[in-house]
């Protein structure tokens, strides 16, 4: 019986659409929370250590090599000197250089300075106690 219903040509062409629409979606979703997720950064090599104006927390800028065939990444960590907690904050590609500016003693100003063709500047205002950046996630 089950048979003749999966020979039976527009029972099969809609299982096809039916399983084309959950098993893409669910691709895409899964490579989406994993590219979204900043615990799985690479460590990187320490480039810079900024603290906080009230001495609680710490930024420390790291550049990340992940092979010949890939550029640079900045990644930036928080460090909470009060709880000893540190966490991701911010994630990007081709820098060549960042400067770290506190605004206060919970807002960043991060400015990427990218030089491959052109010389040009990216700004990013975070408040490190709840915000993020990364580059490979479209909802920051």
């Amino acid at each position: 019986m089950l048979k003749q219903v999966i020979n039976n040509k527009k029972v099969r062409d809609i299982m096809i659409v039916v399983l084309n629409f959950l098993i893409i979606p669910t691709i895409y979703l899964l490579f989406h929370i994993y590219s979204c997720n900043m615990k799985t950064l690479p460590i990187g090599q320490l480039v810079s250590i900024h603290e906080s104006p009230s001495g609680n927390y710490i930024l420390k800028v790291y550049k990340c090599d992940l092979g010949a065939t890939v550029d640079w990444f900045t990644r930036i960590e928080l460090y909470n000197k009060n709880d000893n907690t540190k966490k991701n904050i911010y994630y990007n590609s081709h820098e060549e250089d960042v400067n770290v500016t506190w605004l206060d003693d919970y807002n960043v100003k991060i400015t990427g300075i990218k030089t491959n063709e052109s010389y040009e500047k990216k700004i990013i205002k975070l408040n490190v106690l709840k915000d993020t950046y990364n580059f490979r996630c479209f909802f920051n």
